[in-house]
């Protein structure tokens, strides 16, 4: 796997053990639809596994990314994509990983008053639990006012309705769907 485009283009990734990484093509779908709205983003990346969606954020100019993660062997992982790009140590708050339960890092976001301008969810493909992350993101009133929710599914998914959030775009790549969106004023 590969880092699609930007700074680090052509740059390979680490994949942990059992993990679904997303698909280098629906990656680089998901950033050509966003265009240059990614520069200068406040970026988190809940259920990281590889860190390939965060990664791709900062490698297009995203000012910052927060890495979720549970799995110990997927944040070792991710740590170590980050270190390979350059991504940890004197360079400030530009990457930082937690290793937590998607639930507790928005409790911890939220305790904590971070607000992020994008989204990116990639849950693992079990029935309920990408409705569950939304309603629970949707809660936790970390989405910037002009911020962006961007989730990975299976593409039979129908795409869930979620208080606060309006879905406002959707792709598919073959097996594969993005659902896109934004808070509702």
């Amino acid at each position: 796997m590969r880092v699609t485009s930007g700074a680090f283009r052509g740059r390979r990734l680490r994949t942990p053990k059992g993990v679904r990484p997303t698909q280098d093509r629906v990656r680089k779908g998901l950033f050509d639809v966003l265009g240059g709205d990614v520069p200068g983003r406040r970026v988190a990346d809940l259920f990281a596994g590889s860190g390939a969606l965060g990664i791709e954020a900062l490698s297009r100019g995203a000012a910052s990314a927060l890495f979720v993660e549970e799995g110990a062997g997927a944040v070792r992982t991710i740590l170590a994509n980050l270190t390979d790009l350059g991504l940890m140590g004197d360079t400030g708050r530009v990457a930082e990983v937690w290793r937590a339960d998607y639930r507790q890092a928005l409790r911890r976001a939220r305790r904590e008053g971070r607000t992020f301008d994008l989204i990116l969810m990639d849950p693992p493909y079990r029935e309920g639990l990408l409705p569950e992350a939304l309603v629970a993101l949707a809660g936790a009133e970390v989405l910037s006012r002009e911020g962006l929710v961007v989730a990975e599914a299976e593409a039979r998914l129908s795409a869930p309705e979620v208080d606060r959030l309006r879905l406002i775009d959707e792709r598919v790549y073959g097996g594969t769907q993005l659902m896109f969106w934004e808070v509702l004023p």
